[in-house]
């Protein structure tokens, strides 16, 4: 009788821990299905990755900040499955301009008009256009995953839109996030368990640890530029260079900005910047402009060059739906004069041509 009463005792007891346990991470789905909605980095979307530190977790499928319902493939992109190897294939690497913040709809993104515009153009030979943009990319992170994407797609032509992102200020520059510490800070903050009892616990182990070490990523101000001037040249260099060496076409983009056009400046802009005023941003926008022009001088990758070609046929401030409330994101107006500019550098590219009639 004791032997049963001792047995159910510990069932009960192992039974009460399953329990809490349940409820504890049914409590934490739940705050997450809220961050979900409220937050680029929610658990759901985002999974940590040690190269490029965060990435969109393949397949998933729900809401977001500013854009709707997205759908992410398999791959990890913002596009439909690629099922089998078109004609032409090009990928789209950026940041969130590119992804399509505040579109809503993932076939109004300029990659998606682009695929129109371009398989019009070249019928009947196929065309598939990938939108590989993430936001909060920095340009060390689109190196990063040209290299992948090249490599394993072995793509025609890559588009290269980064630049906001350079600008921000961080906890550490984006070359230190290879650290142990960081990448520790990093499978925390873009969890890659979806059962969050284990990254409460990871997150508790941390928090130990960068106390014997006096070091917590979550306890220190954004006052490093994530990445400088001269590295922006070097990374974007890098990734031309990678391109042209597998004989795949890189594009760079120039940066647009509506900055000029606000009466007064953002806060929150300034704050993620360091920048005293709108001005100083926007210089530091147009010094980046300047390097990619440079780099196209050298002939290692094509220029399309945004602000300027908008601004020879129309007004720069178009290509934004509110540009006093967010000068960074091209609107649908924008992202459709994005893809046409494209499509004629696409069209009109000796080089892209030439290799296109080879592979036939």
């Amino acid at each position: 009788m004791r032997r049963r009463r001792r047995i159910f005792t510990i069932f009960a007891f192992i039974f009460g821990i399953a329990v809490a346990l349940c409820i504890s991470e049914m409590i934490l789905q739940s705050f997450n299905a809220k961050q979900h909605k409220s937050s680029w980095f929610a658990l759901d979307k985002i999974m940590y990755d040690p190269e490029l530190f965060w990435k969109f977790r393949p397949g998933f499928k729900g809401p977001s900040v500013q854009s709707g319902d997205i759908s992410i493939n398999s791959d990890g992109f913002r596009a439909r499955p690629l099922i089998s190897r078109p004609d032409l294939l090009i990928f789209c690497l950026g940041d969130s301009c590119t992804f399509g913040i505040g579109i809503p709809a993932e076939e109004n993104t300029y990659p998606a008009i682009l695929e129109r515009m371009l398989s019009q153009a070249m019928s009947p030979k196929t065309v598939r256009v990938i939108n590989a943009g993430c936001p909060g990319y920095s340009s060390l992170q689109g190196l990063r995953l040209a290299s992948r994407i090249v490599d394993r797609f072995k793509p025609d032509v890559v588009t290269i839109f980064f630049g906001w992102n350079d600008r921000w200020l961080d906890l550490v520059a984006d070359h230190d996030k290879d650290s142990v510490a960081y990448q520790e800070y990093a499978q925390i903050r873009y969890g890659d368990d979806r059962i969050r009892l284990f990254n409460l616990l990871r997150s508790a182990k941390y928090d130990i640890i960068s106390a014997l070490r006096g070091e917590n990523y979550f306890k220190i101000k954004y006052i490093v530029r994530r990445v400088s001037a001269e590295e922006y040249r070097q990374n974007l260099t890098k990734t031309a260079e990678y391109c042209t060496k597998h004989n795949v076409r890189p594009i760079l983009c120039a940066i647009p900005s509506a900055l000029r056009f606000g009466r007064k400046p953002i806060p929150v802009l300034l704050k993620l910047s360091g920048a005293k005023s709108k001005d100083e941003l926007d210089s530091s926008i147009e010094e980046l402009n300047h390097i990619l022009r440079s780099i196209a001088v050298t002939g290692i990758a094509a220029l399309v060059d945004i602000p300027k070609e908008v601004e020879k046929s129309d007004h720069l401030e178009t290509l934004f739906t509110n540009p006093s409330q967010d000068p960074i994101h091209p609107g649908i107006k924008g992202h459709q004069s994005i893809a046409k500019l494209l499509a004629e550098k696409i069209l009109s590219d000796g080089k892209i041509n030439q290799q296109n009639n080879q592979d036939e």
